[in-house]
């Protein structure tokens, strides 16, 4: 959970979604190193300009790390809860198919009764 409390975190910060949408992905690697890379007391020295360029580079990428990062553990945990799901089903139909008594012959019944009458319900054949 602590993820998801940095990511609410970056969002408050307010950066538009496409406020990097003309810039190349070369470009925001390189400044990203950069600006991780640099003391806060090296930051506070650059123009007003170039610090918030940097610092929204950072905020940007990261906030987007943590949803690829989240995005990843909800994927995880859906394959997960489909796998233990799909082995319950099948856990319980194999369950019901033992406990019917004279299964194959009622399956052969049924059977029959379908393809002499393919046009009529199994139930009026």
């Amino acid at each position: 959970m602590r993820e998801i409390q940095k990511l609410e975190r970056a969002w408050e910060i307010g950066l538009p979604d496409d406020l990097f949408a003309d810039a190349s992905e070369r470009l925001l690697a390189r400044w990203r190193v950069r600006a991780a890379q640099e003391y806060a007391a090296w930051m506070r020295k650059h123009p007003r300009p170039v610090r918030l360029t940097l610092q929204a580079v950072l905020c940007w990428s990261r906030s987007a790390e943590i949803t690829d990062a989240l995005v990843g553990l909800l994927i995880r945990l859906v394959h997960k809860i489909d796998a233990h799901a799909g082995k319950r089903v099948e856990g319980e139909l194999i369950a019901d198919l033992k406990r019917i008594r004279g299964k194959e012959g009622l399956l052969f019944s049924v059977a029959k009764a379908a393809a002499e009458n393919p046009d009529e319900t199994v139930r009026r054949a």
